[in-house]
């Protein structure tokens, strides 16, 4: 997958950020004359390591509003009530069957019985450089008449064991200090309109040294930008997860969603991961 610096995304008071998909390449190298950056990725990491965890071979829990820390601005209470119970429905699906799940066909039956379909073989190439990171990766020709699910599937199992462990996620929080929930009425789904989360561990925890930007296969009609046209604002929520991998390391990833008030269901836009290892990359598709 394609990898990019960007720098500065003061908005999230991110200090260094990787746009990327994580699969092919080693990001670029962390910027060690960035004093305060190291200190900040150092000092995230300390705090995630004081969080209590869940393996997901002891079981998958089932997450609820009680399992969250939740930032909740005072004119967003009304309807965020009204459609809390369909938020966490849908967390909980997507740990179950995308984080705890090695095995692609359920997670993709679920996506499309909640009315997503894959993007195109020619989107995926335009939008995230498929092609070359299938060649990269397994030194063969991109198979460009093959179905975008078999693709998809490829990308997906393979990802799971990448990196000596770095990439499989094995435990969860199971406290609501590593699980957090912020909520906002927005007006744009771009970065820095979103809302950020802080919690017990913090912003830099949710939104910190580094950023990835995670691979998105799949489109919905009343996505995020259709919302944004038909009411001119949505209500969106971030919801972080702090996850512990197979190598030991733990970092977050953070959804974010968007609330169809047609129907009270949330439309998965956006997963974003921080304070990752530049250098080791986060495979990742959803």
């Amino acid at each position: 997958m394609n990898c990019r610096l960007a720098t500065a995304v003061a908005a999230y008071g991110v200090i260094s950020a990787l746009a990327f998909a994580a699969w092919a390449r080693p990001g670029p190298e962390t910027n060690t004359r960035d004093i305060e950056s190291l200190a900040a990725l150092k000092a995230a990491r300390r705090a995630y390591s004081r969080v209590d965890m869940t393996p997901f071979a002891d079981a998958v829990p089932t997450l609820s509003a009680r399992s969250f820390e939740i930032e909740l601005p005072e004119d967003c209470a009304n309807d965020f009530a009204l459609a809390q119970a369909h938020l966490f429905d849908t967390v909980n699906e997507f740990v179950r069957l995308r984080l705890a799940n090695p095995a692609p066909a359920q997670y993709v039956r679920w996506r499309r019985n909640q009315g997503y379909a894959f993007r195109t073989i020619d989107d995926m190439k335009r939008s995230w450089f498929i092609h070359t990171d299938w060649e990269f990766h397994y030194s063969e020709p991109f198979p460009d008449e093959a179905p975008v699910e078999r693709v998809f599937a490829r990308f997906f199992t393979d990802a799971f064991t990448l990196k000596d462990g770095y990439n499989k996620p094995v435990a969860i929080a199971r406290v609501p200090e590593g699980l957090i929930c912020t909520v906002a009425r927005v007006e744009s789904l771009h970065g820095a309109h979103r809302p950020v989360p802080n919690g017990t561990l913090g912003r830099n925890a949710w939104a910190g040294a580094t950023n990835g930007t995670l691979r998105n296969w799949w489109r919905h009609e009343r996505n995020g930008e259709a919302l944004l046209k038909e009411h001119g604002s949505v209500l969106c929520a971030e919801v972080g997860i702090l996850l512990q991998f197979e190598d030991g390391s733990r970092r977050p990833l953070v959804l974010t969603l968007v609330l169809d008030p047609r129907d009270n269901e949330w439309r998965i836009e956006f997963l974003n991961t921080y304070n990752c290892d530049l250098m080791r990359t986060m495979a990742f598709e959803f």
